[in-house]
């Protein structure tokens, strides 16, 4: 029962142990099409500070993208801690 990285989708998928804290965000990305790597999105996640601090929030993308390989480019990893 711990997190793992997986060969996925021609990429490496990061797998959680809490499903119960993931979110999917299903957006359409702005930016020039067929340019690799143009694309971007604003994501924004509401959660009381207050319950919040301390908090590890560990993040990666998956976006459907028909030229890549297997159909899907997957982002690196992000991790970052809520301060106050």
């Amino acid at each position: 029962l711990q997190s793992r990285s997986i060969p996925a989708f021609g990429g490496t998928l990061l797998v959680g142990t809490n499903r119960a804290t993931s979110v999917r965000v299903m957006t359409t990305l702005g930016g020039a099409q067929g340019v690799g790597g143009a694309g971007s999105a604003r994501v924004t996640l509401l959660y009381p500070l207050s319950l919040a601090v301390g908090l590890d929030v560990y993040a990666q993308f998956a976006v459907s993208d028909p030229l890549a390989p297997q159909g899907w480019a997957l982002s690196e990893g992000l991790r970052y801690r809520v301060c106050r």
